[in-house]
Formats: structure tokens, C-alpha cells, sequence
């Protein structure tokens, strides 16, 4: 017979759960982000709002049928909705919806009445508005979320993170086959591992989705090469590089957990 477990032992294990329960990807986690354009706003019974609901709700089941990338218009005139829904390119399409359906639900909390919004969530990423702006480059009001700790050897790290981030951004947007999404581990002072992540909407061209990862390569080198990862979130593409692992390698398990990117350490800068 097994001998019984210790309370400290059972308090570790439950403690072990709650960690997993929050950071497991099927539950609904905190936006990274999420911009609301106030501005601009519809009335609850309205033909746009009906519209908005409409496009909200073929987003989930058509992003995991759909490799995670799916665009879609609805109505016409002044009330016509565009959205957009793009999924990390390592996740299972069953993230990918779950993912989607926890942001279609908070967006809606966060931007109520808004005909424009966005948000990003470590799986997924969501857009709508009343304007076209579908294989149109934009990375206006994009942000960066930084981790205030600092790298030793920064000097040496500039240009191991730039090789880095700018090989996986070549690759990204030259290669159609990989969908604009790109991933990649280097080493740094012979032992340090540095990991890379980089996405592009897939409505972009090749060009555009060059440029837009250009500008978020030259965000992170001009304010965060002495950090120990960064994130730079726009409507367009998006990047990230940390020094432990985030993301699922084709020949590893399932997507690690991310640490809350909400915790103490992380550094806000908006553009």
C-alpha cells in the first residue's frame, strides 16, 4: 500500500493544478491587449450591430478549418462589418477556436458599441471594422510589452537577436508555405538559448509583410535588445523573442505555458 501523501505534498500538487488551470491554452486567459476606437460607435439594435454578431460568429469554426487565418465582409453601405481572425501558427485548431471564442466574448466587453476594434491574446489575435482594410499593411498604434529584466552582455546579445529576428522575418514573408509564420532558436554565448517568433496576417503580400516585420525588428533592437524578451503587437504582423521556450517546435509536445504577461516585470511602450 502506498503510504499517504503529505499535506505539504498535496498543497504542492494543488497548487501545480491552479498554475496549469490558469496558463492551460482551452482556458480564457487575459488579452495582451486590445485597442477600442470610441469614436466611432453603433446602437445595440442596429443593422451594423447585427452584422458585427454575424461576422463574430463564423470566425471560430472558420479559423481552425482554415490553418487559423480567416477574413470574412458583411453588409452593405455604411453598415458593412469586416473582420478578421488570425491564430498563432503553432497552435491546434482546437486552441485556435477556443482562443477566438474567449475573444469574440471580451471584445465585445471591452469595446461595447465600438465599430472598431482589436485585440491580441497569446493564441490569437482579432480585428473588425467598418472600413475595408483587408491586404492593407498597418502597424500604426502598434505596442511593445518588454521584460524589464536585463540580459548580461548586452553588447554581444544586440547582434545575436538581430540575426535572429531578421532571418525569421526573411523567412516569414518569402516563404508561402510556412503561412507567414516563423519560428526559431539560436544560441547566444555559446550556451544561452534565444527563441523567435514572428507572424504575418495572411491577407498581406509578401512586401507587406516584409515591411511590417522590418519596423517591428527595428522597434525591439531600438528599445529592448538589453532585455530578456520582448513583444511587439500590431494589426498587421507580430513578434516576439524570450530566452526560455514558448512555442511548439514540430518535433516537440504541446505548446508550453506562457508566464501572465500582465505580471510585475513587463514594460508597456505604444508607438
Amino acid at each position: 500500500m502506498a503510504p499517504p501523501i503529505s499535506t505539504n505534498a498535496l498543497l504542492s500538487l494543488l497548487l501545480t493544478f491552479h498554475s496549469l488551470s490558469i496558463f492551460h491554452p482551452l482556458t480564457t486567459a487575459e488579452p495582451l491587449y486590445q485597442k477600442c476606437e470610441t469614436a466611432l460607435n453603433y446602437t445595440s439594435n442596429s443593422t451594423y450591430a447585427s452584422n458585427l454578431n454575424t461576422v463574430l460568429a463564423s470566425l471560430p469554426s472558420n479559423a481552425s478549418r482554415n490553418n487559423g487565418f480567416y477574413n470574412t465582409t458583411v453588409g452593405t453601405n455604411q453598415d458593412t462589418v469586416y473582420g478578421l481572425v488570425l491564430c498563432r501558427g503553432d497552435v491546434t485548431p482546437a486552441i485556435c477556436q477556443s482562443c477566438v471564442d474567449g475573444a469574440i466574448k471580451e471584445i465585445k466587453q471591452l469595446c461595447p458599441n465600438n465599430k472598431i476594434a482589436a485585440i491580441w491574446y497569446e493564441y490569437c489575435q482579432l480585428r473588425y471594422s467598418d472600413k475595408r482594410f483587408f491586404s492593407l499593411m498597418e502597424d500604426a498604434g502598434k505596442i511593445t510589452l518588454v521584460n524589464t529584466a536585463s540580459i548580461t552582455n548586452p553588447t554581444e546579445f544586440l547582434p545575436v537577436l538581430n540575426d535572429l529576428l531578421s532571418n525569421l522575418s526573411n523567412k516569414a514573408a518569402k516563404d508561402s508555405s510556412l503561412g507567414m509564420f516563423a519560428t526559431e532558436e539560436t544560441k547566444f554565448m555559446g550556451s544561452q538559448d534565444v527563441y523567435g517568433l514572428v507572424q504575418c496576417t495572411r491577407d498581406l503580400s509578401m512586401n507587406d509583410c516584409s515591411r511590417c516585420l522590418e519596423g517591428a525588428v527595428g522597434d525591439v533592437m531600438g528599445c529592448c535588445s538589453s532585455n530578456r524578451g520582448a513583444r511587439v503587437l500590431a494589426t498587421s504582423c507580430n513578434l516576439r523573442f524570450e530566452l526560455y521556450p514558448f512555442y511548439t517546435a514540430s518535433d516537440s509536445g504541446p505548446t508550453p505555458a506562457p508566464p501572465n504577461p500582465t505580471s510585475k516585470g513587463m514594460l508597456l511602450i505604444s508607438y
